[in-house]
């Protein structure tokens, strides 16, 4: 995500910080200023936000750990004031995988707050519950500390587990329709039940308390209503991306592939596959040495460089991405696996082999070419 930095890597997962992060640490401490709260008070309200958001980490820990039982690798955990989430290369195929790595988060956001719960046999506090809403915690953090962290991470846990994209709930109601139906059509049903969710969230921001009073609410305020369109349009993301998904797995390589295809050698200098490129013949090449093995692949990133720094004349050996280990496609795969092998990969191109020999390449902008044939036939 653009905007974030690496704070750590654990358990090989990098983990990123938006930098609007700081903008939500600046309002704490303001706000704990402003509420008259002493040094000490300001300095336990940054470390309940910090602590608060360690448990968010820990809930996409849940998620991303119980991903990789299934042989699921997660790209990287971003945190932003609105949350975290955890990047997967993909989910898991089995209805029954995709619950389990749905339902960790939320599971380990309940733990914690159990976890915490002997707190009151030694602090009993009155009304935190109300304390907590009022953001009194702001004036007298210490007192609230605990209990503001159970109470969070159970509201954390309940938030999630409803039935509407893109919190988890959602993706735990399509795995479960997925049992007895397939994926679009149980995603289909989970993304509009989380869209009907999502318009009550927007009105609830903008209803008046006089409305709301008759199913004992009380006005849920702008935020409301901007995780509602949020949500709206997380759902719909999620109902398009399984319709692609679908496309995908009904096409395969071979429809997609160009047979002819330039082969780079790498002492060839960069102007020769930038004239290529600017033709818009090609934008990826496979590089091949005087043997024809397969030792690389030049990318369409690094020639836009090539051309932005005055170095066209530098050869492909100094701009390839090299590698002995890029995956091979089958003519007969789906194109969801190339495509899935594309985004788990770090080249750009791929070759197409039969029986041995290389007839073809695959990349993402011929995928994308066939997507939109396929929505201008109407099948997405």
């Amino acid at each position: 995500m653009r905007g974030s930095f690496r704070i750590a890597t654990i358990f090989g997962i990098p983990v990123e910080l938006h930098w609007s992060f700081g903008l939500l640490l600046a309002y704490i401490v303001y706000s704990s200023y402003m509420m008259g709260a002493s040094i000490v008070g300001i300095l336990v309200n940054v470390a309940f936000l910090l602590s608060l958001f360690t448990c968010v980490l820990l809930h996409e820990f849940g998620h991303a750990l119980t991903a990789r039982r299934y042989g699921v690798k997660t790209r990287d955990i971003i945190l932003s004031p609105i949350g975290g989430i955890a990047r997967l290369n993909k989910l898991p195929e089995k209805p029954f995988q995709e619950f389990l790595v749905a339902i960790a988060g939320p599971l380990v956001n309940i733990v914690i707050a159990i976890l915490l719960m002997p707190y009151f046999l030694l602090y009993p506090v009155e009304g935190f519950l109300h304390d907590l809403v009022t953001l009194s915690f702001l004036r007298n953090g210490l007192t609230q500390f605990v209990p503001g962290l159970i109470a969070l991470n159970f509201l954390l846990a309940g938030f999630n587990l409803l039935p509407a994209f893109p919190m988890d709930g959602g993706r735990i109601l399509r795995s479960l329709l997925a049992t007895f139906m397939n994926r679009v059509q149980a995603t289909r049903i989970a993304g509009i039940l989380g869209q009907v969710f999502a318009v009550f969230f927007i009105l609830w921001g903008f209803l008046p308390d006089e409305y709301l009073a008759y199913i004992g609410l009380t006005n849920g305020g702008f935020f409301t209503s901007i995780i509602g369109l949020l949500v709206f349009f997380s759902a719909f993301q999620e109902i398009q991306s399984a319709r692609l998904e679908a496309v995908l797995s009904e096409g395969t390589v071979q429809e997609v592939m160009r047979a002819t295809f330039t082969a780079i050698n790498p002492e060839d200098p960069a102007w020769i596959p930038i004239s290529y490129l600017r033709q818009g013949q090609e934008n990826n090449f496979l590089v091949m040495d005087k043997e024809d093995n397969l030792i690389g692949t030049l990318q369409e990133e690094e020639l836009l460089l090539a051309i932005k720094n005055n170095q066209t004349n530098l050869e492909v050996a100094d701009l390839m991405l090299k590698g002995e280990d890029i995956p091979r496609l089958q003519p007969v795969d789906n194109l969801k696996q190339a495509f899935g092998q594309l985004q788990q990969s770090s080249y750009a191109i791929l070759p197409v082999e039969r029986d041995g020999k290389i007839v073809g390449v695959v990349d993402v902008k011929l995928i994308s070419h066939y997507l939109e044939l396929q929505k201008k036939l109407g099948r997405i």
